[in-house]
């Protein structure tokens, strides 16, 4: 089979996919869902430090992270900046950032973040000079859409009060911002918005002035900050869009579908949060081929090796959300198909996945070097594509093996 035919095939995969997760989870949008804050973390440091790791906790559900941070770049490089954020060894993605001379303000976003307690890792591209401040908050949110999380990012720089922009939002999203302001005795966040933070950082003039706050969407909102005295600034917004809320006709546990037979099993999952794979899962049911379709609305966490009992059996995972790997994995099966983003944890050793992965991102983290093993083996099993196909509605498929 060519390339160009497996990319097809899987397209229609994915495509179906989205199909089945309506049918068998069985949502429907009734209306806007409000944005809810869940957690607020934040840090401040100074000196010639790269880096700074903030404990957040992390609940709810229809979630989205964001981190703000704040840097006094004096007497470094311009292009002094922030490299990476990880959040459980998963790497954010940066939103906008804007710079002023020597303030800079980043926005980073993360979403679906896991739950529970874990680390912010902030990580610079250098050091920063012995006064230097540096700042950085997270914030976690509930009832975000989780396909398109943000609108436009948007970004001002100035050396005057108000420290201000204008956002493009709509009712029913919530603007988020982040300043950093240098030489300003102290500032005060603008009316119509909810402070977040306000704090400073450095010494000798090298002091960063941090703030982040939200305001409720409109047409066009203003994010502004007043300073007491005047110096330079730069601050940057985002729109948050709401999630639909939706309806689940299922129970939010793992069922067996009543309509299909006990040896073709599809599970579905509707809990709109996490869902972690029973370690002791095997695929085997009965003595014949068992294919086994799990649907998860939410995010899928697999924490330890499994196998398959019988080697004819089958296990797809469908998956409207992300798809976990922990560090301690380091040989799975199967067919993942991921609308977010399909992530490996770090760990020092090498994975095996004896199937496929389609995702719209997909996130390597392992550190493993080798000079004779690949730190990820991807093993091309069209089993499972052939075993799905009958639940997409195609009663067959004509597939041949050829030489390259």
């Amino acid at each position: 089979m060519n390339m160009k035919k497996i990319f097809l095939l899987l397209t229609s995969i994915l495509i179906f996919a989205v199909l089945l997760i309506s049918k068998f989870i069985g949502t429907t949008v009734i209306a806007q869902s409000g944005i809810e804050i869940d957690n607020l973390t934040y840090k401040s440091d100074k000196g010639q430090i790269s880096s700074m790791t903030i404990s957040h906790q992390t609940s709810g559900s229809e979630r989205l992270m964001l981190v703000g941070v704040s840097l006094d770049i004096s007497n470094v490089s311009s292009s002094r900046a922030v490299y990476s954020i990880r959040y459980k060894n998963i790497s954010l993605i940066k939103v906008g950032a804007v710079v002023n001379s020597d303030v800079r303000s980043e926005i980073w976003q993360l979403v679906d973040p896991p739950m529970g307690t874990h680390d912010v890792v902030i990580t610079l591209n250098g050091s920063l000079c012995p006064n230097c401040g540096f700042v950085a908050g997270a914030v976690t949110f509930n009832g975000v859409d989780q396909t398109t999380p943000l609108g436009e990012y948007a970004s001002n720089t100035g050396s005057s009060s108000p420290a201000s922009v204008s956002v493009s939002s709509v009712e029913g999203e919530l603007v988020f911002d982040t300043v950093s302001a240098e030489s300003v005795s102290s500032m005060t966040v603008g009316s119509g918005q909810t402070e977040h933070w306000k704090i400073s950082a450095g010494l000798s003039g090298a002091v960063v002035y941090s703030g982040a706050s939200t305001e409720a969407g409109a047409g066009s909102v203003n994010m502004s900050w007043n300073l007491q005295t005047n110096g330079i600034w730069a601050i940057g917004a985002v729109p948050i869009k709401p999630a639909a809320a939706f309806v689940p006709t299922l129970t939010p546990t793992p069922t067996l579908a009543p309509d299909l037979d006990p040896v073709n099993s599809i599970y579905s999952y509707s809990g709109l949060g996490h869902y972690t794979l029973d370690p002791a899962f095997d695929g085997d049911r009965t003595p014949e081929k068992d294919v086994t379709i799990f649907l998860i609305s939410g995010s899928l966490e697999i924490t330890q090796n499994f196998s398959l009992a019988d080697e004819r059996d089958t296990i797809v995972f469908i998956v409207n959300g992300n798809i976990y790997i922990d560090g301690n994995v380091s040989r799975i099966p199967g067919l993942y198909i991921s609308s977010q983003t399909f992530s490996v944890a770090a760990a020092d050793q090498a994975i095996i996945i004896d199937g496929m992965v389609y995702a719209k991102f997909v996130n390597l983290q392992r550190k493993y070097y080798s000079y004779t093993n690949p730190a990820y083996t991807l093993i091309y099993q069209p089993k499972y594509m052939i075993d799905l196909l009958p639940y997409l509605g195609r009663s067959q498929v004509n597939w041949q093996e050829v030489s390259l």
